[in-house]
């Protein structure tokens, strides 16, 4: 079993970029990943939902596996459940849950702001198998 620590430290929210959409929205978290006290580099994982419904509240999300800002996926260990938990709890906790409605002038207006970026950090650790002892 190794130590797994994640901090997340960035996240961009409802990317076209990324591929957000009138169907999805699209955010990526970035953070860095380290097994054993050793840096495996700065990854990135995608998070998607759907718009937000009338009441401003996030309904289901997905969470995509870590990405190598290079592009390769994380093989190291990892708890993908456990993952996939802290990084919602994460970006829940990003998002006041009225992010959906802007305030101009004291009234609310519906609309979407597109790329917006969240400066927080999150940290968690777990142990995990090494997927490559199995």
């Amino acid at each position: 079993m190794s130590e797994v620590k994640i901090r997340f430290f960035r996240c961009i929210h409802d990317s076209k970029e990324y591929g957000s959409s009138e169907v999805n929205i699209i955010s990526r978290i970035f953070m860095q990943i380290e097994v054993d006290s050793q840096l495996k580099g700065n990854h990135c994982a995608d998070v998607k939902h759907a718009p937000y419904d009338h009441t401003g509240l996030i309904g289901d999300i997905e969470v995509g596996p870590p990405i190598a800002i290079a592009g390769d996926l994380y093989l190291g260990p990892i708890d993908h459940l456990l993952f996939g938990d802290e990084a919602e709890k994460y970006y829940k906790g990003l998002l006041d849950q009225t992010t959906w409605a802007i305030h101009i002038g004291g009234k609310k207006h519906n609309g979407r702001t597109y790329n917006s970026t969240y400066l927080a950090e999150y940290e968690f650790t777990f142990e995990a198998a090494d997927p490559s002892n199995n």
